[in-house]
């Protein structure tokens, strides 16, 4: 029995090849994957407060800081 929410997608794709030479009334048709993951967004909004808790204060004085730090070099023009 296929399981819609199995994190595994190899069965959902499979299922989803099952079409017999494009007719529709021979193709698998319904929910063949269905996890719940998180969003790219969400996981990138979460690494941002992560890093803003880690290192209280103020951004602008932050970045100014890193710029400023060593290891800087000039390129010639």
């Amino acid at each position: 029995m296929h399981d819609a929410h199995n994190p595994d997608p190899t069965t959902a794709f499979a299922i989803s090849r099952l079409t017999d030479s494009g007719y529709l009334n021979r193709s698998p048709i319904g929910i063949f994957r269905q996890v719940e993951r998180p969003t790219y967004d969400d996981g990138a909004r979460s690494q941002i407060s992560s890093a803003q808790k880690a290192n209280p204060g103020d951004a602008a004085e932050r970045l100014a800081a890193l710029i400023g730090s060593g290891d800087t070099w000039t390129v010639p023009g």
